[in-house]
């Protein structure tokens, strides 16, 4: 009987930190399960994004993207005549949007652009990290080029009554977006915090290009072939 009360206290003071020790444990256990379930999550998504076929790739970086490289044929008039040195094309950055499933974009008027589409409607545009150009040379110099979608064919010059309904669906784009950031839950607001400069970036694009004068900016659309 004596040796069965001195083992007692032991038994005590088990059963008073059990319930502790158990919860310990049972954090630990979830903490290295959420990790799991993240990594393999992650994983998932790297497999799904390797297997997405070549033109859902180029879908999604037209869809993420609102700024390209337009480029165009050159003529006799943009390029002081006949002139064997000068360049056979001309590019530059513009905004654009996807109307339709076809990319628009905004050309400067007086631009060599509007010169060079009126002569030969035939243009591409390079959509996904083109700008700044500066940054696309330093990872060309390191054996790196992320990726890019081009896409080749006619550019038609839109009538007025398209280029107001193409605005007004700038505008309807721009206020999703607004409204999506204000309605963010917690969770998806930090993160677009961390993405803030690009979020409000293509909002201020979607508004410039739906605020656009006629008189400042001539809008095209793009045929793929």
């Amino acid at each position: 009987m004596a040796a069965m009360y001195r083992k007692a206290p032991k038994l005590h003071f088990w059963c008073k930190f059990a319930p502790q020790v158990l919860q310990a444990r049972c954090a630990s256990s979830n903490v290295v399960g959420q990790s799991t379930k993240r990594a393999a999550a992650d994983e998932r998504a790297a497999r799904q994004e390797a297997s997405l076929s070549l033109v859902q790739r180029c879908k999604n970086l037209l869809v993420a993207n609102w700024r390209g490289q337009l480029t165009t044929i050159t003529t006799s008039t943009t390029t002081n005549g006949a002139d064997p040195e000068a360049s056979k094309v001309w590019g530059s950055l513009v905004n654009y949007t996807l109307v339709a499933g076809k990319p628009v974009v905004w050309v400067p008027r007086n631009d060599a652009h509007e010169v060079n589409l009126l002569m030969d409607d035939r243009g591409s545009i390079v959509v996904g990290h083109t700008d700044p150009p500066p940054l696309v040379h330093a990872w060309r110099d390191v054996g790196f080029v992320p990726p890019r979608a081009v896409l080749l064919g006619p550019f038609t010059r839109l009538e007025p009554h398209e280029q107001e309904y193409v605005k007004r669906r700038v505008l309807k784009a721009r206020d999703s977006n607004r409204e999506g950031i204000e309605k963010a839950g917690a969770a998806l607001r930090s993160v677009l915090q961390e993405a803030g400069r690009s979020a409000s970036s293509r909002i201020h694009a979607l508004s410039t290009m739906a605020e656009a004068s006629t008189t400042d900016f001539a809008i095209y659309r793009c045929s793929p072939r």
